[in-house]
């Protein structure tokens, strides 16, 4: 069990670091120095804050949403309030994405459009 536990963190830490972290530490240590060595180590101090918390989660642990968690908690009024806020930001946060990619994609298209020989732009 020792083992599968340990096996389990490792990949979980893999995961959460990535190469992309790696490659931007090493960059910044070279850049910043010491204050990215600090920021680094600083960084992962919330999740040492928060994990004594975990312990309290036991029974919400075969809650599928957070409104279910607020509805066992609090009741059906506060469960339909968290569920309609979060559609609200699960749509907030489409459009946002919609918004930055826009550009990309029209620029792709203009670009897909003027190389058929269709689109012809003049310049002054």
């Amino acid at each position: 069990m020792k083992i599968i536990l340990q096996d389990r963190l490792a990949t979980l830490l893999a995961t959460s670091y990535g190469g992309g972290g790696l490659i931007r530490n090493v960059e910044l240590i070279h850049k910043l120095g010491l204050y990215w060595i600090l920021f680094a180590i600083l960084a992962g101090l919330d999740i040492w804050i928060l994990s004594p918390l975990a312990s309290r989660m036991k029974p919400f642990m075969h809650h599928l949403s957070m409104a279910e968690t607020m509805g066992s908690v609090y009741g059906q009024a506060p469960r339909v309030i968290t569920a309609l806020s979060s559609i609200a930001a699960s749509i907030a946060i489409v459009a946002m994405q919609i918004n930055v990619v826009d550009p990309e994609v029209s620029f792709m298209l203009f670009l897909a459009y003027r190389e058929k020989g269709k689109g012809v732009v003049k310049e002054q």
